[in-house]
């Protein structure tokens, strides 16, 4: 995309795929050329651009809330006593990622490095499947963190299996390299290493970047490879969707979402990137990102930089809190003390209690290709504000967000930031206080603010949090609307994991809002239910909001 109107992109050096399915070189001479000739029509050359690379596949539904996830020489029992921690606070999460001391880390010399491993560290994990049991007992998704550059070593309890299976010399601990390129060893690779762990319960990969950028086929890729294999493997018997965690492997790469941004820095600019650089990664079609909330590495650790992290993580694609190993580095909320828990504490049960407005976009990006996450100039291309307000974006269908990513005026106990609304009412979708658009504010926010605003005639269906660790279809909907204008909203509802929904198993709700009187805050809302049943009981409430009546 470009504001020139026009683009041009040389595809000429990628490869193709052989009748096999495997991976070739193209014809030489051959070039591959495409010219996106949109003008400001940003949505629609994002759509064709799917048109030809193909769609972003529907998330699973576990993905949309709060992941934990720290570089840390985790036992069991840690792990146990800090689930019980965010159960006592009544935060919930959906998904553990255990970072790479999963594994074995302490091997003989001989061997190499210790970043590559399959078999469970046994001091920390006495007993891996009970362990993993107890996990799916708390509704907890699980994921292990992956290096696969070293190949299969002779201590691996794998490897006298796959080294018969490859013709290795395992007499002689020969090892067995990893060889992305070699189909047969990318068959030991999923079927005797990574499926025998998915049996145990493991949900899904992180494919952690240290593999390098070469392999036996001559420009291709290791990661690329790996994300799309990976991709189609979790998907082999239908019982799960195409899901990954890794790193950016180019153009192409939102068919295998999501995406980890690497390792940013604790300070005020790195998260002052991270709105706009979620945002512009829409135009070209990767939009499922997830960043370190917090932070990993470097910089400083400090009250307000957490909770403006929190707080924005909470409104971006993926919530997923992060730190390197060092015990200083706080991402628990109640580390920080009382104040500072009770915000992020309160943000992290919004993020679940959303989860049915996001998977309802989620829908919307793998049919129609919008992303949860887009740029302000997508809907108002011809207004210059819409490219000057960098860190400002639409969440979803209904609400724009601008996160405060500054420190607090001290004087003030404020941070400041200067808000552009385009035409029409907006709404504070916290306290309701309304701005007339196509204006700019200048706004002081609070510790436990963030700037979110709701559209006229915005339809916002959230869950009521019934349940621990609760991301599934809500049994108790709470509806957010706000007046003055028309509109139309789609809850999307299926099993959250399956790829079922392709064989039509899935409901859809629709919402329609009426304004009686045009100025005046009487409201008409239609519920229709396009199927016999639904997954939820609808309860409402109204309050008075600031000059105009929201109801709820």
């Amino acid at each position: 995309m470009s504001r020139d109107g026009y683009s041009l992109y040389d595809d000429g050096s990628s490869f193709v795929f052989d009748q096999e399915g495997w991976l070739a070189h193209r014809n030489p001479g051959n070039i591959d050329l495409y010219f996106f000739g949109y003008g400001d029509d940003f949505k629609a050359c994002l759509h064709d651009f799917y048109l030809i690379s193909g769609p972003v596949p529907l998330l699973p539904r576990f993905s949309l809330g709060n992941w934990w996830s720290r570089y840390w020489d985790y036992t069991e029992a840690e792990l146990k006593r800090l689930l019980e921690e965010f159960e006592k606070r009544e935060i919930p999460l959906s998904t553990l990622i255990i970072d790479i001391d999963w594994h074995l880390r302490r091997i003989p010399k001989e061997f190499g490095d210790s970043w590559t491993g399959y078999t469970w560290n046994r001091e920390n994990f006495p007993n891996p499947q009970a362990f993993l049991d107890y996990l799916k007992n708390k509704n907890l998704k699980v994921s292990l963190n992956l290096h696969p550059a070293s190949g299969i070593r002779a201590y691996e309890e794998c490897y006298e299996e796959v080294g018969k299976f490859m013709g290795t010399d395992i007499g002689a601990h020969e090892p067995v390299s990893f060889d992305c390129a070699n189909p047969k060893f990318m068959k030991a690779y999923f079927q005797l290493i990574h499926h025998p762990l998915e049996k145990m319960g493991i949900d899904f990969w992180w494919l952690d970047w240290q593999q390098g950028t070469k392999s036996t086929l001559p420009g291709l890729d290791p990661l690329w490879m790996l994300n799309h294999l990976h991709f189609l493997d979790l998907m082999r018997d239908n019982q799960k969707r195409g899901f990954i965690f890794s790193r950016w492997p180019g153009l192409g790469g939102h068919r295998y979402p999501i995406g980890f941004s690497g390792d940013t820095h604790i300070t005020w600019e790195s998260l002052s990137f991270q709105p706009y650089f979620t945002a512009t990664a829409a135009n070209v079609g990767y939009s499922w990102w997830s960043h370190d909330i917090g932070g990993h590495t470097f910089g400083y650790e400090d009250p307000e930089l957490y909770i403006r992290w929190v707080e924005y993580g909470v409104f971006s694609p993926i919530m997923r809190l992060h730190s390197t190993k060092n015990y200083y580095l706080k991402r628990e909320p109640w580390r920080w003390g009382r104040e500072i828990e009770d915000i992020a504490s309160r943000f992290m049960r919004l993020r679940h209690q959303l989860i049915p407005y996001l998977y309802s976009m989620n829908k919307i990006n793998a049919d129609y290709g919008l992303p949860l996450v887009y740029p302000l100039y997508y809907e108002y291309p011809k207004e210059n504000s819409a490219y000057q307000f960098k860190n400002q974006y639409f969440f979803g269908s209904e609400l724009l967000i601008s996160p405060y990513i500054t420190p607090l005026i001290k004087k003030l106990n404020r941070s400041f930031q200067k808000v552009w609304l385009p035409e029409g009412l907006w709404f504070d979708f916290f306290n309701g206080d309304v701005y007339q658009g196509k204006r700019t504010y200048s706004l002081y926010g609070a510790l436990d603010e963030i700037g979110a605003f709701a559209k006229a005639g915005a339809i916002i269906p959230l869950t009521k949090l019934t349940k621990k660790n609760q991301y599934d279809n809500p049994e108790v909907l709470e509806v957010h609307i706000f007046p003055g204008k028309d509109n139309h909203f789609i809850l999307y509802e299926d099993d959250g994991e399956t790829l079922d929904y392709q064989e039509g198993k899935f409901h859809q709700t629709i919402f329609d809002l009426k304004v009686q009187k045009q100025g005046q805050s009487r409201l008409s809302v239609s519920i229709r239910f396009e199927t016999e049943n639904s997954y939820f009981n609808l309860q409402t409430r109204s309050r008075r909001g600031n000059k105009l009546k929201n109801k709820y």
